[in-house]
Formats: structure tokens, sequence, C-alpha cells
């Protein structure tokens, strides 16, 4: 192709030599269709849901095709590494620290916000802060296009939350959407020209992100001068008029709605014009060529795991903050420690934690187990003190043994994470008066810690009297 022409021309030019046929085929991701609502709702844990991911291979790529000279177009995920590429197995790659933490992220730097304290992807998100997070989101965009990678800012828009993400109908007033939720992706449009956007699960006002005109046109064209390609999230896509017409380009990853059989009946009934097809696919192609991926030939190198995990450890490092440091305890002097414990539950003190998963969850090029870690490190500092864990159940019910396991074998005082109980803090006799209920007068000062391996069988409010004796079992 005509390299002195403009993106824009190119793409024009390949569109017109193509066929109906071969429009549809790049309307859409290349793996077998699947009823993936069908699929997902007869799942009732995390277990059965990580064992569908097994199962369902995803591809996450665009047929190529050769007579045209269209390259595959590969599409991976990456908010806190190149996560769930294209493959099955995902291919291995450098995993980075979260990115609620700090402003790492490739190909898709997500500017949701933190509107939920229990979001299931605020791992992915920058902030809370609407402005921080399209601040962020500027710089990771350009840092991903200036090597010549599309950079595509998801989810397009009021995906802030998880739970019942497929159905939710997001009801927001005018100036909160636009001065919330819409600000981070007019940044990384305005302020880094970024090449995609990816269309979100939810309804906004009653109809799906995809089909959502007024988000997808009126505002992130019309006003806002974008003029990159949307692509669906993954089987968000609930039409095929609707939502080409709406402002959506690209199905991903399959072809439920943009196939051959829905496309021709809407061009055949009217509800589709050609006009719109060839506008979807220019979209795209306009931006594969402004980043020379007709031209650039598909040749993956060998990452560099040891210093790219360096860069990784050092930026965690980095985002770590301590917000409290009662009595100077910390740091630790490592040549008189000792010993060190680590105490958790099995994801966290066994293996290493990294973070969230679903499409985000990135196949490490290696891991460093915490113990092993925490050895390194000491061994690093001159320290000859001894590392050991203690494992406890996810379930706090089951707690009570690794209690008692841990005090038989730590010496001296210890703590353990994960306890749901709530002990009485910062309270003191008073004077031997009596409550209300009966029990001692308190009054708040320094912090009472209660050493016990009691447990309540029963939830509810617990009371601390007076009693001659022992503490009796709560029951």
């Amino acid at each position: 192709m005509d390299t002195s022409q403009s993106p824009r021309e190119r793409a024009e030019k390949l569109v017109a030599a193509m066929t109906l046929e071969q429009k549809i085929q790049q309307l859409h991701g290349n793996m077998a269709t699947v009823d993936i609502y069908g699929i997902a709702s007869a799942v009732t844990s995390k277990e059965e849901m990580d064992q569908l991911a097994t199962q369902i291979r995803v591809e996450r790529h665009v047929a190529a095709n050769d007579e045209l000279g269209i390259p595959r177009f590969r599409i991976t995920n990456g908010p806190v590494g190149v996560g769930m590429g294209d493959g099955t197995p995902s291919p291995p790659a450098t995993s980075l620290p979260m990115t609620i933490g700090v402003a790492a992220a490739f190909e898709v730097p997500g500017v949701c916000l933190h509107r939920s304290a229990i979001a299931g992807r605020n791992f992915e998100y920058f902030s809370e802060d609407p402005y921080l997070s399209g601040l962020m989101g500027v710089e990771v965009t350009k840092a991903i296009q200036a090597h010549d990678v599309i950079a595509m800012a998801k989810h397009y828009v009021v995906n802030d939350q998880e739970f019942e993400r497929f159905r939710t109908s997001v009801e927001v007033d005018e100036h909160v959407l636009r001065e919330l939720y819409l600000l981070p992706f007019e940044m990384v449009v305005k302020d880094a020209d970024i090449a995609a956007v990816m269309s979100a699960y939810n309804r906004v006002r009653g109809v799906y992100a995809t089909e959502h005109r007024y988000t997808l046109t009126d505002i992130l064209r019309t006003e806002w001068g974008f003029d990159g390609y949307v692509q669906s999230d993954f089987w968000s896509c609930r039409s095929a008029a609707g939502s080409l017409n709406a402002g959506m380009d690209h199905e991903m990853p399959d072809a439920k709605w943009l196939n051959e059989e829905n496309v021709k009946n809407a061009l055949h009934d009217t509800s589709l014009e050609i006009q719109t097809v060839d506008r979807a696919l220019v979209r795209r192609f306009t931006q594969m060529f402004r980043f020379g991926q007709f031209e650039r030939p598909y040749a993956p190198g060998e990452i560099d795991a040891a210093g790219h995990g360096a860069i990784s450890r050092r930026i965690g490092s980095q985002m770590a903050v301590l917000l409290k440091n009662d009595g100077d305890m910390l740091p630790l002097d490592p040549m008189t420690a000792g010993s060190v414990v680590i105490i958790g539950q099995p994801d966290y003190v066994d293996d290493a934690c990294q973070g969230g998963g679903g499409s985000s969850k990135v196949t490490p090029l290696y891991t460093v187990k915490p113990v092993e870690g925490m050895q390194e490190v000491l061994a690093g500092l001159g320290s000859d003190a001894t590392v050991s864990k203690v494992t406890v159940a996810p379930d706090p019910r089951d707690q009570r043994a690794h209690r008692r396991r841990a005090e038989g074998q730590l010496p001296g005082p210890h703590a353990m994470a994960g306890q749901g109980g709530r002990g009485a803090r910062g309270l003191e006799p008073g004077g031997g008066g009596r409550s209300r209920r009966g029990g001692l007068a308190l009054r708040r000062r320094e912090p009472v810690r209660q050493a016990t391996d009691d447990v309540p069988e029963v939830r509810g409010r617990h009371h601390l009297r007076r009693h001659a004796g022992a503490l009796p079992r709560h029951r």
C-alpha cells in the first residue's frame, strides 16, 4: 500500500477493495462463539469460575487476511502487565504492581473510578479522583503509543462496579456524569490522542453502553473530537445494527452479533447501511496504519525477566506507604530479629500473590514465594535470622486450631492476621462503678488488649463483664 498517503486515506482504499464477506470477517474477533451468559450463570463459586476459565479457549485476535495484506490483529489486556495475551495458555510476561498503587499499565489504561470500596476491579484502576485518574491515564497512553502500540481506555462508561454488571443500569445526573465519570476519558482523548476506547457491559440510563449513541457518538466524537475506534468489552456487544449505528465499531472476542447472517439481514431490512459498516472498519484500520501495524512483521522477542522483575519490585517498593508506626517499632533491626514468621491465609503466605485475577491475570515469568523472598532480603542485609510461616484457614471459623498451633510454635508475643472478631479498644475500668447493663463502668483511655483462645460461636454483640473467676465461654 502507498505509504505516502495518510492513514485515513489508506484505510478508506483498503475498505473500498473488500467484499462484503471480507468486511464482516473484520468486524469481530476470531474466537468460536459461546453462550457466555448462560455458562456464567451456572457458576456458583470461585473454584468453578477458575475451572470454567481453563475450559474456555479465549482467542484475543482478529483473523488475518493474506489476500488483502491485513495482518492478524492481536489484542491483550494490561492494567497490571501484559495479561491474557493472544494464545492459550497466555504467554508469560512481567507481572506489575496493582494499578491502584501506581501508574503501571500496558495496552489498556483503566480509568474508571473507585466509587465503591469493594468494586471487583479497583486494583486495575488508578483512584477515586477523576482528575488524577485522567492525568495518569494520559501519561500511560502516551508511553504505550510511543512504542507504536494502540492504547485502549476502558470501560466506557460508569462501569465502576462488577456486581451484576451485565444487567445494571446506572442512573446518573448529567453534571455528575461529566464531572466524575467522563472526565478521565475526556482527558485521554484530548490530551493523549488515544487510539481506541472499550465500551462497557452495563446500561447507561437504561441503554446498554455498546448501544448508547449519546456517549459513543455525541460526546466522544462530536464534542471531544475522538477519531479512533470503539471496541466492545468481551461479550458486551448486545446487537448488530443497534451497536454499529450507535458508534461501536468492533465486537470481541467472537461473532455472536456481528456475524455474517446478522449483518446481512440488517443490511437487507435497512436497519443497517453499508456505509456504517465501512465507517467502523475505516476507524480501526486508520489506527493500525497510524502505528505501522501493516508494515511491521510480528517478531516477539525474549523478555529480560531479571531486569523487568527488578523494575517491578522497585515500583512496588515505591508505592508502599506506612500509615502508622506506634513506638517507632519500624524498621526492625535485621541484626537482632532472631526469627521472623509470616502468618496468613494460603493465597498470601504459601505462594506469591499478584493481586486481582480475571482478564487482568498475568502469567508471570517467575515468582518468589514470601518465605523465600524474606530469606533473600534478610541475607542481603547480613542477617542470620530464620524465617518460618504459619498458614491459617481461609474460613475464620477454622482458625482456632491454627491459633493454638501458632502459640505452640512461636516464641513471645505474636499477632494473627485475618481474625474476624473485634476486641475491646480504648477502655479502662472507671473506679469500680457500675454501668446500666451491670458491667464495669468504663471510660476511654489506653487500649485494652485481651489474650484469649475464645472465639464466640454465636455472632452478635458481646459485653466484657467483671467476674470472680475465669471468663466463661460465650454460648
